[in-house]
Formats: structure tokens, sequence, C-alpha cells
């Protein structure tokens, strides 16, 4: 392990830091656009050019991410901010994930401080395992800070606004995503139930994989995670994690079938869902700080 952490420290430094929001579909924002942020920010331009969109964007993810903002809250600032044309006039070009996804993304830097804020108030609420393997990759080094991205898709294609997909970038490249209306027989609701997709290329999956004996897939197997086999290499699926797609951010997983059973969970299945919360979770904390 300690091989693949110096390997980890080497690539976070080594990545790009980039610090900005990303819109699509977003009030007069069609096509997905970056807006550089930095400490101070001047935006300047005529009326109507988009300044109130810059702001109201970072209301949004704040209030989202902070977990200040319940479902009904997030969902009537979505029907309100999401542009209107989005399904009418569908985009063609320049868009993640579905011409008619809403699209917010957030890019900094994230570490040690976001990392215990998340801790603790996270070991309030759940079985938690201390100085695991999340405190492992987010407390990598006092001077260490791990690039990111978030990009987080919201739909209402069932007339309910809920969490499409969210996607992580840890460094340059992806870490994992979450797909949450990827169903085996085009239900036309939506479910608690997602796809989890790790990118096996990424260190952070290395780091993952020595945790476990045998490995991923033998953890996988040893709790019918139902790993999807022979569809893309570089990805390893999970289906069936319970993931939520609502819009509450503070408690994003309801494991049904670990959480309701009589007995404690295995330290291993606690160590997976703490380090998967982490991904999901901690480097939200520093655009609540930025």
């Amino acid at each position: 392990m300690e091989e693949i952490i110096d390997q980890l420290e080497e690539y976070f430094k080594n990545s790009k830091q980039e610090f900005s929001i990303g819109l699509q579909n977003f009030q007069g924002v069609r096509e997905y656009t970056k807006i550089p942020l930095a400490p101070l920010t001047l935006v300047y331009g005529q009326n109507s050019a988009g300044k109130s969109t810059i702001n109201d964007a970072q209301q949004f993810i704040y209030g989202f991410f902070s977990g200040k903002w319940n479902s009904k809250t997030t969902a009537e600032y979505l029907e309100r901010w999401a542009n209107h044309n989005r399904f009418t006039k569908p985009l063609v070009k320049g868009y993640l994930g579905k011409p008619d996804d809403v699209v917010l993304s957030v890019s900094s830097i994230t570490g040690d401080r976001d990392y215990f804020e998340w801790e603790a108030s996270y070991h309030q609420n759940q079985d938690f395992v201390e100085e695991g393997l999340a405190h492992t990759l987010f407390v990598l080094g006092m001077d260490v800070f791990i690039p990111f991205r978030i990009d987080i898709h919201f739909s209402n294609t069932v007339d309910t606004w809920a969490v499409r997909q969210f996607s992580l970038y840890l460094g340059d490249e992806i870490c994992l995503e979450l797909i949450l209306d990827d169903f085996h027989n085009d239900s036309d609701t939506l479910d608690e139930y997602g796809l989890l997709k790790l990118n096996k290329q990424h260190l952070v999956y290395s780091l993952l994989d020595t945790v476990f004996v045998d490995g991923m897939e033998q953890f996988a197997t040893n709790y019918q995670l139902k790993e999807r086999k022979g569809i893309d290499e570089k990805w390893f699926l999970f289906d069936e994690l319970d993931i939520r797609n609502e819009l509450g951010w503070k408690n994003p997983i309801c494991w049904s079938e670990v959480d309701c059973q009589a007995e404690r969970p295995s330290t291993e299945v606690l160590e997976f869902r703490t380090f998967f919360l982490s991904l999901m979770q901690v480097p939200t904390k520093a655009q609540i700080h930025t």
C-alpha cells in the first residue's frame, strides 16, 4: 500500500489545479460552459449578459452540497432556474450526459481539512471505520492537495426532479460515476437503484483493491454486489447499491440489505461504504469553504 500512496502523492502533485464552475441548461446557459473563478472574481457585462446566472449557480451549488436545502427546496430552484427550452430545442452538441440534463460542475482542490469536517458529521450517524482507507486518501500528507472536479446531472424526465448522474474526477482522470437511471427494464419511474462505475485504471481503484482480501472482484462476490463483467475493461461496475437519486445530499446511500440486518456489518462492508461516501462528499466540503 505504501507504494501506491507514494504514487498517489506524486500524481496529485503533478495534476492540474483548476478553480471553476460549469453550467449546462442552467438559465440562459445552454451548452456546457466553464467559468473560471479566483479568490477575487469580478464579473461585468451588459444587462442580460448572464452575470446573475453565475451568482445563482454559486448559490445553488452551496445550498445543495452543504445540505442546507432539502429535496423540496432544491426542486423549487431547479424548476425556476433550469432552461425551459431543453426539451423543445434539445442540444445537438457541446453537452455532457444527455441533451436535456441540467448540469452543474465544481472544480477545486480538497484535502485533510475537508476530510476531518466530513468525518466529524458522518461519524455521528453511521457505523464508521476510523483511520481507514478514506483517511489514508484524503490525509495523504498535510501539504498534498487533491485536485477534483464534480459533475452532477439533474433530470425531471418523469415529472420529478432527481439526480440522474454523478461524476468525480480526482487529479486529471475520472475516478467514478454513478448512473441513477440505469434500469434493467425501461421503467418509466425513478427508483432507488443505481449503477456505480469505478475506473480500474485510476490509482484510487488500485488503493481500494489492496484493502480487501483477494481484491475488489472477490469482495463484490462475497457481498453479492452483482458486479457486471465483460462490458468495459476500463470500468468496474456494481449494480443495486441502493443509491438515492433524491435531491437531499446528506445521506445519498440507503444500503438496506446491509443496514437492516440484525448483525453489525462486516469491517470490509463498512470500509467500502465509508470510502465510497467519502469520495462523494469530502470534495463537496471544499466548495463550501471557497
